[in-house]
């Protein structure tokens, strides 16, 4: 089990973590990278497993729905100012599948900005 990683936070109104800036922080550092996605108000709405597999939705904080390629999110920790299917600006693939890390939740992967697919392949 790890004692040190590193957390990046990045919003869903923000450019996710490219792979050549999770390399140099491998490089820098030589600990594990690991992300985590912020919603509009702040919360965290998914975490990247152990595995590098994906980032896991936290259920109780967003719904993920994908239209014509754009991810949309309804943000259910926003009670005050309800969000519901809004558009993100970035491309992403929504996995059911079974996680080898064992949590069941549903993952992001390839999550990236419009247009640039594959610039993140979590």
């Amino acid at each position: 089990s790890l004692t040190v990683a590193i957390v990046v936070l990045t919003k869903l109104d923000d450019s996710p973590l490219a792979s050549h800036h999770r390399d140099m922080l491998w490089r820098a550092f030589g600990v594990p990278v690991f992300e985590q996605v912020r919603g509009w108000d702040d919360a965290v709405i998914a975490r990247e497993c152990e595995v590098h597999d994906g980032l896991h939705i936290v259920e109780s904080a967003a719904i993920p729905h994908l239209d014509n390629n754009e991810l949309l999110v309804t943000q259910l920790t926003s009670i005050d100012d309800l969000i519901v299917r809004a558009r993100t600006g970035l491309s992403a693939e929504i996995v059911v599948e079974h996680c080898e890390c064992g949590n069941e939740a549903p993952r992001l992967r390839n999550l990236a900005p419009l247009g640039r697919k594959n610039a993140m392949a979590v």
